[in-house]
């Protein structure tokens, strides 16, 4: 059955998500994290302010699609859910989820969308590592409940977890 068409939409209700399309959705999972690292690794080096302001957007903007996907799933159709996994995740740990909740509505307000407190706040200073370390530690339980319901994702999404936080702590010296 073909990722995107009316037909898996409409069938998404009554049909669970077939092993490659919980496969090709882990990627696309997988790919957030990725571009999390690589920007947040790439911060820890001096740069020029407009390279600061990129790396800066698109770690945030990708903690935020991993926190959207972690820890405030929706219910739109189209969007890829914990629930198509498997029943029973709860996002945790706790403080790293309050955490984020913490930021959330600051990331939306500065980075998502134009609003007006970005012209009366100014730019906030951001907690970088705080933000990748948490949404690393919900990735590790993401990836913990995951192994019990489908092990082969569950410790490939691991073992990318453990190489994306390896490649923000070396700097980007370890490969993703």
């Amino acid at each position: 059955m073909p990722l995107r068409t009316g037909r898996w939409l409409r069938q998404r209700t009554t049909e669970p998500p077939t092993t490659f399309q919980l496969t090709s959705a882990m990627h696309h999972v997988g790919y957030e994290l990725d571009m999390m690292a690589f920007a947040a690794a790439r911060l820890r080096y001096p740069l020029d302010d407009l390279f600061i302001n990129a790396y800066l957007e698109s770690m945030l903007l990708h903690a935020r699609n991993l926190a959207a996907f972690l820890i405030w799933p929706d219910n739109n159709a189209t969007s890829i859910r914990p629930v198509d996994f498997g029943p029973g995740w709860s996002a945790g740990p706790a403080e790293a989820c309050a955490y984020l909740e913490s930021q959330r509505d600051r990331i939306n307000k500065h980075l998502a969308h134009l609003t007006w407190q970005r012209l009366e706040e100014g730019t906030p200073q951001w907690e970088r590592e705080k933000i990748t370390t948490a949404v690393f530690a919900v990735a590790e339980q993401w990836a913990r409940f995951l192994g019990v319901r489908h092990p082969d994702l569950g410790s490939a999404f691991a073992d990318r977890v453990s190489r994306a936080r390896q490649h923000v702590a070396t700097g980007g010296a370890s490969g993703l």
